[in-house]
């Protein structure tokens, strides 16, 4: 596992507790708190679009997209 996977990971969680109320900026104030990287745009949309799907526990872009075109989620 990557530091980029770990911050996405992490960011996620941060997402989830706050409700999926929590804006990027104040993800990547937290995760620049704790020395990982900024998470991009496109990874915020993926955790918006994870919550709106009901994930609950991050899952990488790509096996997410995938899940979604096989209808397991």
């Amino acid at each position: 596992m990557n530091i980029k996977h770990i911050s996405a990971r992490t960011g996620f969680d941060y997402f989830v507790n706050s409700s999926a109320t929590m804006s990027r900026g104040d993800i990547n104030n937290r995760l620049a708190a704790q020395g990982l990287p900024d998470v991009s745009d496109r990874t915020f949309v993926h955790y918006q679009r994870l919550v709106a799907r009901g994930q609950l526990t991050y899952m990488p872009i790509n096996e997410f997209d995938m899940a979604v075109k096989n209808h397991r989620l």
